[in-house]
């Protein structure tokens, strides 16, 4: 018996390509009768367990599926049962304000207590100084258990979490650096050890956890630096690098590692020139064949390439489309170039206005994601619609004329996959990687020059006219099909050479 270990940030059905991935790969090798799956979940998340028995009564995670999430790894004392919050509340005023509630002493604002809108549980609890200064927080499980305290300071975010247990006992306390949101130092108050970075913390625990599993292999999914682990150099690569040697250790690469404008092979990120060049990782695995050429190239080493697996049923054609409707599918991400839709979109209301572009997907409540919504606003475009997160994407992309991918990069685009098994024509600029696996120009979408915003608009107006004399009726025949059992059979044989 082998233990598969994936870990990641967070666990959500809206979430996306890398969760969504890591939650495909799970699903697939927990097929396999001689291993033990396991999701490792990095962060708090206080409504896990909900998450997670959603997503298998939905279908999205497999039962045989295990999910642990570090931090509550660490509590001796959890909390199965459902419980019915008391606040004293005898010396208060409450005065309601929608479901929530607001308590006053004397005049003076003191507490609210934010209620869930759907099921009517206690989110959580604030806690106000003099001035409407809030000082603390409490938050709570879906079955009403107190599972974390926040401390703020004089700014109105964060300094200190203290996660206690069933019996309000703090096991861990983590600072949070007030400024940047960072998580900076822990305690765990079980052991009495004091972390003064979370990249020890997680090496630490990670290791404890992945001891208690027979035969442990363990993946390293993404290379991004979180806020919860935010020293330099310290990213999953690093802290999965660092466990126990009779750890297998695989680093599979789901982003590009070349350096902004990522189009040079030889200016590699500094995190994946550690990661080429770091010796105790028994594989690393690449998306497509183009980055594994790049890479080996550069350095000595040995890449493995493995796809996403991607056999999406193949649809008809909808003869009821709106060929003015173009769709993008996306995070609101810097990589992900959602400005550069907006500038193609403003070319194409002076060309036909018309055409008009729905953008499905989610941001970060970031710098970001305002920029982004103050710039359709700036310009006045009517032809660009925000519509939020979606898990019907086969239903809209059915109704569009055709899809567009404006990313400066990408490691390997199922948007794309998913948009020709529609029969609905991709326009993607031509980057690093996987665009050109996927798109054969002209014939079920275009590949446009990087950063040519003019080119893109020009396509976009051409693929509405072919579509209007009824071309792209049949490119899904063109998908590129890759099986699960085809990938499933790549990544056993992978893990069983360990």
């Amino acid at each position: 018996m082998k233990t598969i270990i994936i870990p990641i940030n967070t666990l959500a059905e809206k979430r996306g390509g890398l969760v969504k991935a890591a939650v495909q790969k799970a699903n697939l090798l927990s097929q396999e009768k001689d291993y033990k799956i396991v999701i490792l979940v990095l962060s708090y998340q206080k409504h896990l367990l909900e998450v997670v028995m959603d997503m298998k009564n939905d279908g999205k995670l497999a039962e045989a599926v295990d999910v642990i999430n570090v931090i509550e790894f660490l509590n001796p004392n959890p909390s199965n049962r459902v419980k019915n919050l008391k606040i004293d509340e005898k010396k208060l005023t409450k005065i309601r304000d929608g479901k929530n509630y607001r308590f006053y002493d004397n005049g003076i604002y003191v507490m609210f207590k934010n209620v869930n809108k759907v099921n009517g549980r206690i989110e959580f609890i604030d806690h106000f100084k003099m001035g409407r200064v809030r000082f603390l927080r409490e938050e709570f499980d879906f079955r009403g258990n107190l599972t974390r305290y926040v401390e703020y300071g004089n700014k109105n975010t964060a300094t200190m979490h203290r996660y206690v247990d069933k019996n309000k006992k703090c096991f861990l306390s983590i600072w949070i650096d007030e400024e940047t949101h960072e998580w900076k130092r822990a305690i765990d108050f079980n052991t009495g050890k004091e972390y003064k970075g979370m990249g020890a913390f997680y090496i630490d625990i990670i290791n404890k956890i992945v001891q208690n599993f027979e035969n442990p292999v363990i993946f390293s999914l993404f290379s991004e630096k979180l806020k919860n682990i935010p020293e330099d150099g310290k990213n999953l690569d690093y802290i999965i690098s660092k466990l126990d040697s009779n750890v297998k250790k695989i680093s599979s690469l789901h982003n590009t590692h070349l350096l902004d404008p990522y189009n040079n092979k030889n200016e590699v990120q500094p995190i994946f020139r550690d990661l080429f060049e770091n010796t105790n990782f028994d594989r690393i695995v690449v998306l497509t064949e183009a980055q594994k050429k790049d890479i080996e190239s550069v350095f000595n080493r040995d890449i493995e390439v493995i796809p996403n697996s991607c056999d999406f049923p193949i649809r008809e054609y909808n003869v009821g489309k709106d060929i003015n409707r173009i769709i993008m599918i996306s995070r609101i991400d810097a990589k992900k170039r959602v400005d550069l839709a907006i500038e193609i979109m403003k070319i194409i209301s002076n060309k036909d206005p018309k055409l008009y572009l729905d953008f499905y997907g989610f941001g970060y409540k970031d710098e970001l994601e305002e920029e982004i919504y103050s710039k359709v606003k700036d310009y006045s475009l009517k032809n660009f619609n925000f519509k939020g997160f979606t898990s019907n994407i086969n239903e809209e992309l059915q109704k569009s004329g055709m899809s567009i991918l404006t990313s400066d990069t990408e490691a390997f685009p199922l948007t794309i996959i998913e948009s020709i098994a529609n029969n609905v024509p991709c326009i993607s600029f031509d980057i690093k990687y996987g665009p050109k696996d996927m798109i054969k120009s002209g014939k079920n979408g275009y590949l446009i020059e990087q950063n040519n915003i003019e080119g893109f608009a020009d396509k976009i107006i051409e693929c509405k006219e072919r579509l209007k004399r009824g071309e792209f009726k049949n490119i899904s025949s063109t998908v590129l099909n890759i099986s699960s059992d085809k990938v499933k059979k790549q990544w056993i044989d992978l893990i069983e050479s360990l």
